[in-house]
C-alpha cells in the first residue's frame, strides 16, 4: 500500500513539471525568433516575374492600382516591393510564404518629410 501511494505521488509530482519545461522551451525558442528578426538582410533585385504568386495576388488585391518599381529577394527568403500609385510611394516587406510583414514610405520620402532642422546636410 506504501508502494502504491509513494508511485502515485511521484507520478503526479513529475506530471507538474512538465509543463513547466516545455513552457521554458517555448520562450527560449521565441528569444532565438527575435534574435534572427534583428540580423540585417541583404537583399538583390530580382524581375517581378520571380515574386512568388502569394505576393502577386496580395497586391492585386490590396494595393489595386498600384505599379512595382522594384522587387527583391532577401537572403533569408523574404521579399521587399517599392510599388506606388499618383504620388504615393511605399515599401511592402513581405516573408519567405508570402504573407504581408510590414509596410512604410521609403526612406526618401521620410527625409523630404523631416523638419528643417533634422534635414540631412548636402
Amino acid at each position: 500500500m506504501k508502494t502504491i501511494i509513494i508511485v502515485s505521488a511521484a507520478i503526479a509530482a513529475l506530471s507538474l513539471s512538465t509543463p513547466t519545461n516545455l513552457s521554458a522551451k517555448k520562450v527560449l525558442s521565441d528569444n532565438v525568433v527575435i534574435q534572427l528578426q534583428d540580423k540585417e538582410v541583404k537583399y538583390q533585385e530580382i524581375t517581378v516575374d520571380e515574386v512568388p504568386k502569394a505576393i502577386s495576388e496580395t497586391l492585386s488585391k490590396t494595393y489595386s492600382g498600384y505599379k512595382t518599381d522594384g522587387a527583391f529577394k532577401g537572403d533569408d527568403g523574404s521579399f521587399k516591393l517599392n510599388i506606388s500609385k499618383d504620388e504615393s510611394k511605399l515599401v511592402l516587406y513581405f516573408d519567405d510564404l508570402g504573407k504581408l510583414i510590414k509596410a512604410e514610405k521609403p526612406e526618401s520620402d521620410l527625409k523630404m518629410q523631416a523638419p528643417a532642422s533634422e534635414k540631412p546636410k548636402p
